[in-house]
């Protein structure tokens, strides 16, 4: 009887086997190899269209003159086209939608900027009302205190100071209100905030929206009609802040949004410009003036 010999043929099973589990692991390297080399060209081309969004925010500084665009290529071949907008519109948020600074403020055109300064108050011919909002979801707190150098954090209710000029910039005249959200008001004189959740889209970046809680209105009648600018100022927290009003708002500044391209990758980057801000100083020396 004869017995056969199966060596030969678990050797060649064995061989098989190793061929496979080497194949398996040498594809899964090489895998892993492509993956990686794509994943740090990716991240490269990615860095490289950043660095050229960055420029093009760099060179629409530069041309800030009415709504167009800038776009050049840069040395590594990445490309940037930097769309300039002048915001204005019926609804705008300030600083573009990013908080307005405690104690500091905002200025509110209501009158053109460029190229005439205070050129055509918007509501030189009529009557008409501007509603500011305020105070976002968990600023509800209505302990007193706070500066812009020590907040007491981002829970204290803002109230809001709104000082506006009219008549003519050489002879300007100053009215003020203080709207205060707590009852009762934490300072003499102040009117209450109406509550509201109302959401105010920016009228020249739609992506960019707010709810607020409070609001105030303030009536432009026939001896307010030459209001031509406005100062916003939160008290005791700093705040975003909307605007609206019943005749479309002038340019408050410029919004640039800039798109750098490399390869397959685009970066974009949002950068809002206001325009420069009268110091708070002016309006205080005005109210010093009236009261004396």
């Amino acid at each position: 009887m004869k017995i056969k010999n199966t060596q030969s043929g678990q050797m060649l099973l064995v061989v098989v086997l190793v061929m496979v589990v080497a194949l398996t692991v040498g594809l899964s390297v090489a895998s892993r190899t492509i993956t990686s080399l794509k994943i740090s060209k990716q991240n490269e081309d990615s860095q490289r269209a950043f660095q050229a969004a960055e420029t093009g925010i760099q060179e629409a500084l530069q041309q800030l003159s009415g709504n167009h665009t800038v776009a050049g290529i840069l040395d590594n071949q990445a490309s940037f086209n930097a769309v300039i907008n002048q915001t204005s519109g019926n609804q705008l948020l300030l600083n573009g939608g990013d908080d307005v600074t405690q104690d500091k403020g905002m200025d509110v055109w209501l009158s053109g900027y460029s190229p005439v300064m205070y050129a055509n108050p918007i509501f030189s011919a009529t009557t008409g009302t501007i509603t500011f909002y305020w105070g976002t979801a968990g600023q509800s707190s209505c302990t007193q205190g706070g500066s812009a150098s020590a907040p007491r954090g981002n829970t204290v209710r803002p109230a809001l100071e709104i000082l506006l000029l009219y008549q003519t910039p050489s002879n300007p005249q100053l009215r003020k209100y203080l709207f205060d959200a707590c009852n009762p008001v934490r300072f003499p004189g102040a009117q209450p905030a109406s509550s509201t959740s109302t959401t105010i889209t920016d009228a020249n970046n739609p992506s960019v929206s707010v709810t607020f809680i409070y609001s105030a209105n303030i009536s432009i009648n026939a001896a307010l009609n030459t209001a031509f600018i406005a100062k916003v100022i939160p008290l005791y927290n700093s705040t975003k802040i909307g605007v609206a009003s019943s005749i479309s708002l002038p340019g408050q500044g410029s919004f640039i949004t800039s798109t750098g391209l490399f390869g397959d990758s685009s970066r974009k980057i949002q950068y809002f410009k206001p325009y420069p801000q009268l110091p708070a100083e002016l309006f205080y020396a005005i109210i010093a003036q009236n009261s004396n």
